[in-house]
């Protein structure tokens, strides 16, 4: 079993995503995101960190190049990686372009192609952009705060859950809506995969 230290780690864990072939990204609530990787000895090293104030939720592409990072002030960053190189200063990539009337940001997720990416809001807006270019593709609205999405592996299809009874399937990057799965649970969801 891998264990991540507190000397690589500092804090309790808030969020962690693993690339499929790279790294693995964590946030902790000591105010940072680590990159880590898995050495020939089955350990972790880490490739650094940066700080991100109170970071909610991190997310790679599948490709390992990306990384977007959710923060409480309702920003997301995209940071640019290498993950063969140590990441110091680990600069910022850009900002996600911030929600009208003070909504916030509270997740983004990247497709198995890594050629999307996804980013909720508690409005219940989700927006979808093209990742290498961050070219807008569309925008889908629910009534309320989306909790969590999922990409089928040929990233054609996307399902998401909030806490409406219903956890709703599009195709990608259309948005054209493929079918709706009712719960019949008033609490909705809170996660798909």
């Amino acid at each position: 079993m891998l264990q991540i230290s507190s000397t690589q780690v500092a804090g309790g864990i808030v969020s962690i995503d693993v690339a499929p072939r790279g790294p693995v990204v964590v946030a902790s609530t000591d105010g940072k995101v680590h990159l880590l990787v898995i050495d020939e000895d089955k350990r972790f090293q880490s490739l650094g960190s940066i700080a991100v104030e109170q970071p909610l939720d991190v997310s790679i592409s599948s490709d390992g190049k990306v990384v977007a990072v959710s923060s409480i002030s309702g920003a997301i960053t995209l940071i640019s990686i290498d993950p063969t190189k140590p990441i110091e200063p680990f600069p910022p990539m850009h900002r996600v372009p911030e929600l009208p009337g003070g909504n916030q940001w509270n997740w983004a997720k990247f497709s198995p192609d890594s050629k999307t990416m996804v980013a909720g809001a508690y409005d219940g807006s989700i927006q979808l952009w093209e990742s290498s270019s961050m070219n807008w593709l569309r925008s889908l609205y629910r009534q309320h705060s989306v909790s969590d999405v999922c990409f089928d592996p040929t990233s054609t299809k996307m399902a998401s859950v909030s806490i409406e009874p219903a956890a709703i399937i599009e195709s990608v990057p259309y948005g054209a809506r493929l079918g709706t799965l009712w719960t019949g649970d008033a609490g909705g969801g809170k996660s798909v995969s």
